[in-house]
């Protein structure tokens, strides 16, 4: 079946010369694997510079029915870039959001909500200033959990003072990571919970600790989650 589908690219892979497979995700059938033949050349009805990392494009695609794997047919920006491809920061925050999707979304149908997120959220990454993204990655993990199905409860008490990884919640019995979150750490995520926002203010101590928590609580409830390489990169930029 030929469909038209609008498209949030997550990873390429290079298979040939000019063959790749692709990762997307679609507005209407979800994530989808494809494969394709990219160039620059005038000819080329999918070019490779439509298949970086998070790039809004409209594609067709042919969708082999009992198929794993389908075939990316044509692409098409639908959203250019103004300001993510001159910036180390930039560049870097998009491509641990791409690593984490990849790990993350494996819905086979289409999910409007969590596409409208993530497309809002590229947006914004490529309109707000450097300054305005200090909390962008705690921002993204805190309002992904809540389409993965997996938002942690936001029970904190005088008595509940602890936040539990594996339970996902709130408890009076401290833990210590990866297991759970320290007094201190587990009130700043109580209060993110509440108050999400890309820029809001965190020292770089908190804002480290809470990024590796959230990972942490990401391992326990994501099968094969695994060990994100990107965030290596942006310790030295925005931790």
């Amino acid at each position: 079946m030929l469909t038209k589908d609008k498209a949030i690219v997550i990873q390429k892979t290079q298979l040939a010369e000019k063959k790749c497979l692709v990762k997307l995700f679609t507005l209407g059938h979800g994530f989808i694997e494809s494969v394709c033949f990219a160039s620059n050349a005038p000819s080329s009805k999918v070019k490779v510079n439509t298949l970086w990392p998070l790039a809004l494009i409209e594609v067709e695609l042919l969708i082999r029915q009992n198929k794993d794997i389908h075939q990316l047919k044509e692409t098409q920006p639908y959203f250019i870039s103004a300001n993510t491809n001159s910036s180390l920061l930039k560049l870097n925050i998009v491509q641990l959001i791409s690593e984490i999707l990849s790990k993350t979304i494996k819905v086979q149908h289409g999910n409007k909500e969590l596409y409208n997120f993530i497309e809002e959220l590229i947006i914004q990454i490529d309109q707000r200033n450097e300054s305005e993204l200090s909390n962008v990655i705690n921002y993204f993990l805190i309002e992904l959990t809540t389409y993965l199905g997996i938002e942690p409860q936001n029970n904190f008490s005088v008595v509940e003072t602890y936040f539990d990884c594996k339970a996902g919640e709130f408890t009076k019995y401290g833990l210590v990571m990866p297991l759970g979150f320290d007094a201190e750490l587990s009130e700043k995520l109580s209060f993110c919970l509440k108050n999400n926002k890309i820029d809001f203010k965190l020292n770089a101590k908190a804002r480290k600790d809470l990024i590796d928590g959230l990972l942490a609580y990401y391992s326990f409830h994501i099968p094969n989650f695994g060990h994100v390489r990107s965030l290596d990169v942006i310790r030295e930029l925005i931790i």
